[in-house]
């Protein structure tokens, strides 16, 4: 699809968009200029796409592309928005359908939400990246353009920071 795209083909790039626009906006979050942050790292990617070496992952490219529009966008806005993460995988298990448990989970989702928010943006951003988007620490590496002992120092700090932040969920919450 990529070379097809780089002939040229918009369909070819079509394909890339269906494929990728939904991570995409995870991963930009729950901002009030997602879909615009979206559209404009997809026009970017279109308009560069000559640029791309298929020797690297397209993902982490366009991945990388999105991050530097949110930079962006966050120094236009002067106001730093905070890419959030909507759902832990544990908090996905949803073997428990009663309406109590279902408030319990809906709480602990909140209490997840503003604990990733307090974390600082390298960590917050390791995270989704890790979790979310089931990014490889080398990926994420290529992404922030930072070393990979990096990526694991603030994955570990985010991970120690959350586990001494949230109360441990329990077992009959899951």
């Amino acid at each position: 699809m990529i070379l097809a795209t780089k002939k040229g083909n918009p369909d070819a790039f079509g394909e890339l968009f269906m494929r990728y626009h939904s991570p995409l906006l995870m991963y930009i979050g729950q901002r009030s200029d997602a879909k615009d942050l979206l559209q404009e790292t997809f026009n970017k990617a279109f308009h560069k796409i000559h640029t791309f070496n298929e020797s690297y992952s397209f993902k982490c490219w366009l991945y990388k592309i999105a991050r530097n529009c949110i930079i962006d966008a966050s120094r236009k806005d002067s106001r730093h928005q905070a890419f959030l993460l909507d759902v832990i995988p544990f908090l996905q298990n949803d073997t428990e359908n009663s309406y109590s448990a279902q408030l319990v989970k809906e709480e602990y989702r909140m209490l997840v939400r503003e604990a990733i928010d307090d974390l600082s943006d390298m960590q917050r951003e390791v995270l989704v990246m890790s979790y979310y988007h089931n990014l490889t620490y080398a990926q994420i590496a290529e992404i922030l353009e930072c070393s990979l002992s990096a990526v694991k120092t603030h994955m570990s700090r985010a991970v120690l920071k959350l586990s001494q932040t949230l109360p441990k969920p329990e077992k009959g919450d899951r």
